[in-house]
């Protein structure tokens, strides 16, 4: 029985590191800059679209929601996967420092 709770408790301490504030902060880092990048290319890409609208119905504000919509779709599709990415990659790249902390400092 006490096998079963250590083996419990060594899970729900690995799932209490990976939410740590280290790959959380990562993760935000990551889907920080994901979705800064995504909403630039969404932005790019409906420009071309909101300025034929323009030219066709000379709405600005249409063709700025145009731009947005596009920007904020594209952004949207791709923030909660890096965030999801880069808490992984973080919590990995956390536990290699501390692994090589801890060789060093024993000195093996």
């Amino acid at each position: 029985m006490d096998r079963y709770r250590r083996k419990d408790d060594g899970i729900w301490k690995k799932i209490k590191e990976y939410n740590g504030i280290v790959p959380i902060a990562g993760g935000l880092l990551t889907s920080g800059v994901a979705g800064v990048v995504a909403f630039t290319v969404g932005g790019i890409q409906g420009a071309s679209d909101a300025i034929n609208y323009f030219y066709k119905t000379r709405d600005l504000v249409g063709a700025i929601t145009t731009v947005y919509s596009r920007a904020s779709s594209l952004a949207g599709m791709y923030v909660p996967p890096a965030f999801i990415g880069g808490q992984f990659v973080t919590y990995k790249f956390k536990k290699a420092f501390d692994n090589f902390l801890r060789w060093i400092w024993k000195g093996e």
